[in-house]
C-alpha cells in the first residue's frame, strides 16, 4: 500500500552516539540501554525492552549534538496483573536544550496533537509517525508512561525523526540524491511498493561537509537484517554490504554510488522495511 512521504529524516540514534537512560527522582538512573537494546528499540520488529519502574519514570534520549525533533513514533507495553499484555501510548514529551542528567535544566512541552497509537502491527511504525513541535535545538528529549500496579514495563518502538540543529557537527558526511540534482536528502529514500521478485536501483553520492578537513577513510555499512539492500560503485555490481573511499578532500562529492533494493521471491511476505547505510570517517586530516 502507499504510505504517507516520511516527514524528516530519520534518525539513526543507535549508531550516531546517543544515549538512552531510565531516570526517575527517587533513584535516580534505573537503567542504561546498551547498544544491542538500542538497536532493537530503534528498529520495528517490537522487541520487548522489560523496566520495573515502582515511580513514574523517564525514558530520556541524550543527543551527542543539538537535535531538532520534528516527529516521533512510540510506545510502550505494560503487563497487567491478569498476566495479559497492553500496549500504552507515551505521555509527557518534552525537550531540554541544557540538561546535564535528564532531570537538572529546563524542559519545554513538546507540542503534539495526537501521540502515536500504541498499536504493534507490521506496518504502524510507517502508518502512523506523529509530528511534533517544540523541540528544535534540543540536547535531549524524555517521554513518560501512565503507571499503575503492574510488575513489568517494556519500552517497544522509538523512531525518532529530524536533523541536527544549523551549526552542529560542522566536519560531517552529508547523503545526495543524484537522482535529483545532487540535493541533500531531506527525507529517507523511499523504494515505492515493489512486487516480490523484483529489484530497482537508485543512485546516491556522499559529500565532505566540512570546509577545511579531508576524510580519510571513508566507510559506508549497510545495516539490514533482511538482506534487500545492496551498494556498489557500478550499476553492474559486484554488489556488497560496505565500501570505502580512501579519501574525500573538503566541500568534495564522491562518484556515483548505487543502491540496489532487490525483493524476495514469493511467497515470502511482504510488508514495509527499515534497511540503513551508515557512514563512519577514519579521521579526519
Amino acid at each position: 500500500m502507499p504510505y504517507s512521504a516520511f516527514p524528516d529524516r530519520a534518525i539513526p540514534y543507535h549508531l550516531d552516539g546517543t544515549v538512552i537512560k531510565l531516570i526517575n527522582s527517587v533513584s535516580g538512573v534505573v537503567k542504561t540501554l546498551s547498544a544491542g537494546e538500542m538497536t532493537e528499540l530503534n528498529d520495528f520488529d517490537y522487541t520487548q525492552i522489560i523496566v520495573y519502574p515502582s515511580v513514574p519514570t523517564y525514558c530520556v534520549t541524550f543527543f551527542p549534538e543539538l537535535r531538532d525533533i520534528s516527529a516521533i513514533f512510540a510506545f510502550v507495553l505494560r503487563r497487567n496483573l491478569d498476566s495479559t499484555l497492553t500496549n500504552i501510548p507515551i505521555t509527557e514529551l518534552q525537550g531540554s536544550a541544557d540538561t546535564t542528567n535528564g532531570l537538572d535544566g529546563t524542559w519545554t512541552n513538546a507540542t503534539v496533537a495526537e501521540y502515536p497509537p500504541a498499536v504493534n502491527d507490521l506496518d504502524s511504525w510507517r502508518k502512523n509517525i506523529k509530528a511534533v513541535s517544540g523541540l528544535d535545538g534540543v540536547k535531549a528529549i524524555r517521554f513518560k508512561w501512565t503507571l499503575t500496579t503492574q510488575s513489568f514495563y517494556a519500552l517497544i518502538i522509538q523512531h525518532l525523526y529530524g536533523q541536527k540543529t544549523a551549526g552542529q557537527t560542522v566536519d560531517d558526511i552529508l547523503f545526495l540524491d543524484a537522482e535529483d540534482g545532487d540535493a541533500e536528502f531531506a527525507i529517507p529514500q523511499d523504494f515505492g511498493d515493489r512486487p516480490a521478485g523484483t529489484s530497482v536501483q537508485h543512485q546516491i553520492k556522499i559529500k565532505n561537509a566540512s570546509t577545511t578537513l579531508t576524510a580519510s577513510t571513508v566507510t559506508l555499512t549497510v545495516y539490514d537484517a533482511n538482506d534487500l539492500i545492496r551498494i556498489s560503485d557500478s550499476s553492474s555490481g559486484p554488489w556488497e554490504t560496505s565500501m570505502v573511499i580512501a579519501s574525500l578532500a573538503a566541500n568534495t562529492k564522491s562518484d556515483v554510488i548505487y543502491i540496489k533494493c532487490e525483493t524476495p521471491a514469493a511467497p515470502t511476505p511482504l510488508g514495509p522495511q527499515k534497511p540503513l547505510i551508515g557512514v563512519t570517517v577514519g579521521s579526519w586530516v
